[in-house]
Formats: structure tokens, C-alpha cells, sequence
């Protein structure tokens, strides 16, 4: 078995048996419906896709296994650091630890190959201007980090939704704010909503790595698919926390600067990659009362 390394099969229960549906005799128009689901569907490309994801690649079982949360409710070994930072600069603990997990796995000895290091994967220099001389420590990588994320929400409008300056900050994080700014601009020259990341300055950023866009760009070429990816595999996380959680709900910002959003959720939102975990509605109910915890 790919997925838990403590169990091992010892013998089969008994012979395969195949599986089928059945529907009531007097309701055709579902059987025709499955039938052709399972037509389109069966051994298709999702199929194949998802198949080979869950079932046979141990590297991602082994990743799901990674991302279990404990049953106490910890997310990392890191939590109480975090949401000491998270608090100081009116962020969810969860949405950091999320972002942890995606950029360094918890390994606080990860190194990129552009120098970042530590939890949060901070550049030395960075740290420096945020006012830490050490980024190596969890501590000081957390703390460093927060406060660069912070920086960078900073760099947008106060006037934005809640959750979509989150995502631009994230993107930042990854790309860099002034990559973050061209997309937006692009996105308002293809009539897109630049207020919104997901379904609209996420496709402008794509279109930065291609030649035409990214010559009439300010900051030139972005490797867009890397911003949107990152985004979006921490939105997911961050919403798979909430529900494993309880629901415990936390705001991404919460101070005087946002607090006109508070309990005002917004209908047109853009939704995050997995949309069911309700995270721009989090992002954009958050009231000044629910401390990150």
C-alpha cells in the first residue's frame, strides 16, 4: 500500500467482483444519463489522471499522508510560533501555515536554489530589510517571513476585497510584486476585473510568459504559471484546514484597514481553486473580534 507505511497486505479477502449500478425500470432517462457518464468518463484522460495520482505515484500518496492533521488539531510543529506573527500582523495562523507547507514542507533545513531558506523560504537579503540578521531560525525565518508578507499586502490598495489582496500578496511572495502589478494592468487592458485574482489577474499572469505579452510589460517575463499554482495550492490547503478545524474561523486581515469588509460577504468574489471550502467567504466575513487563534 502507497499511502500508510504501517500497514502491509497480508492476503486477499476474495476474488474481484465487479461493480454495477441499477436504477429503477420505470426511470430510462438515468440510465441513459449514467451510461453516458461513464462513456465519456471511464478510462478517460480524468480518469487516467486521477488514477495514477491516488493509487499508483507513492510520491503523492506519501504527500497526502504528509498533510494529515494531527487529531488535537495541530498543522505543524510550528503552530504557536506562527500564530504568535499571524497576530501581530492581523493574519490567519492557518493560511501561514499553509503557506509554510507549500514552501518548504515543514523542513526548516530547506534551501532553494536561489538562496531562500528556512520555513517561510526567505532570502537572507530580505530578512535584512525586514529587520532580522538570521533567517535560519524558525523563529526569526517566521517572524521575517510574516512580516514580508505583510509588506507586500501593503502594496495594493486598501480598497480591495479582502480576499483577492491576499492572493495578490501571495503571488507576490512568489513573483514579486511588480510582476503581480503588471498582470493587473494587463488584465484591465483584456477587460478583465483587476480587483480579482482567481479567474482574472490569474490569466493575465499566464499570458506573462509569452513573448508579445511580456515585452510590453513593465517588468518583462514572469513565469506566470508558478504565482498561479502557489496560489492555488495554498488557497486549497488553507481551506482544508478550516473544514478539518471545525470550521474554526479566522480572518486573513482584520485590522482598521479592512474592517469595512467585516460580515459584508461579496457575491461576484472570485472563488479560489477549490471553491468548496468557502475561503473568500472566510477572508471577506472576518470581523475585528475573531483574533487569529
Amino acid at each position: 500500500m502507497h499511502w500508510r507505511d504501517d500497514i502491509r497486505g497480508a492476503f486477499a479477502v476474495g476474488d474481484p467482483v465487479p461493480l454495477s449500478w441499477a436504477v429503477r425500470e420505470s426511470n430510462p432517462e438515468l440510465k441513459q444519463a449514467i451510461d453516458g457518464f461513464l462513456k465519456r468518463s471511464y478510462r478517460g484522460l480524468f480518469y487516467n489522471v486521477v488514477y495514477e495520482r491516488y493509487f499508483k505515484d507513492p510520491k503523492q500518496s506519501r504527500k497526502h499522508v504528509e498533510q494529515r492533521i494531527e487529531a488535537n488539531g495541530v498543522l505543524s510543529p510550528y503552530d504557536e510560533i506562527v500564530k504568535r506573527h499571524a497576530q501581530t500582523h492581523n493574519f490567519d495562523w492557518r493560511l501561514i501555515v499553509a503557506m509554510m507547507y507549500q514552501e518548504s514542507h515543514f523542513d526548516p533545513d530547506a534551501r532553494s536554489y536561489a538562496g531562500a531558506v528556512g520555513l517561510l523560504q526567505v532570502l537572507p537579503r530580505t530578512g535584512r530589510q525586514m529587520g532580522f540578521n538570521d533567517v535560519k531560525p524558525a523563529e526569526s525565518n517566521i517572524a521575517a517571513g510574516v512580516k514580508y508578507l505583510s509588506w507586500l499586502r501593503d502594496r495594493f490598495p486598501e480598497d480591495l476585497p479582502v480576499a483577492d489582496r491576499m492572493w495578490f500578496a501571495l503571488a507576490s511572495f512568489n513573483a514579486g510584486h511588480e510582476h503581480v502589478r503588471d498582470a493587473r494592468r494587463l488584465a484591465e487592458q483584456q477587460g478583465w476585473d483587476a480587483n480579482r485574482w482567481f479567474g482574472s489577474v490569474e490569466r493575465a499572469m499566464l499570458l506573462l510568459s509569452r513573448t508579445q505579452y511580456a515585452r510590453e510589460a513593465r517588468h518583462g517575463y514572469c513565469r506566470g504559471s508558478e504565482p498561479v499554482n502557489y496560489v492555488r495550492e495554498i488557497s486549497a490547503r488553507y481551506g482544508a484546514y478550516r473544514e478539518a478545524l471545525n470550521g474554526e474561523s479566522g480572518p486573513v486581515a482584520n485590522s482598521r484597514r479592512t474592517r469595512k469588509y467585516a460580515g459584508t460577504p461579496d457575491p461576484t468574489i472570485s472563488k479560489p481553486y477549490s471553491d468548496s471550502s468557502g475561503v473568500d467567504k472566510a477572508l471577506a466575513q472576518a470581523t475585528p473580534s475573531e483574533a487569529s487563534k
